[in-house]
């Protein structure tokens, strides 16, 4: 009765197995950033990262890197293209983020603030919820 049930259930596991394999779908990423072509982030790190990618995914991820803004806008726009769906994946600065995200703004001044005044971690949180 163990055996059966060992043998049924490692079938089971190895269909499962086989159905999520050929269920895997080739997947196309865009990097959207501000940086020229010959900049030494996107020569020397982004185009590496994405062959890297491309070759341990057996092509099945890839990424089309867009330089310079070229999916248009400008550099404080990029946060709202994600979100917006126009790329999935952006490098930018945080400074970028206090329009969109106002958690990053409340973040920078708390840390500004508890680098000033070290008694003021204590209060703090009671002031920004408050």
């Amino acid at each position: 009765m163990t055996r059966a049930f060992l043998k049924s259930a490692v079938a089971a596991v190895a269909l499962f197995g086989a159905s999520a394999i050929a269920q895997a779908q080739d997947v196309t990423l865009t990097l959207h950033h501000f940086m020229s072509p010959k900049s030494p982030p996107h020569a020397k790190f982004l185009e590496p990262w994405v062959e890297k990618i491309e070759a341990e995914s057996d092509g099945r991820i890839k990424v089309e890197l867009f330089p310079s803004m070229s999916l248009g806008g400008k550099p404080p726009e990029l946060y709202r293209q994600v979100r917006d769906g126009a790329a999935d994946i952006i490098l930018t600065i945080t400074g970028d983020a206090r329009a969109v995200v106002p958690f990053f703004a409340i973040e920078i001044l708390r840390i500004a603030l508890l680098l000033l005044v070290p008694g003021l971690c204590l209060w703090l949180p009671w002031f920004l919820a408050g």
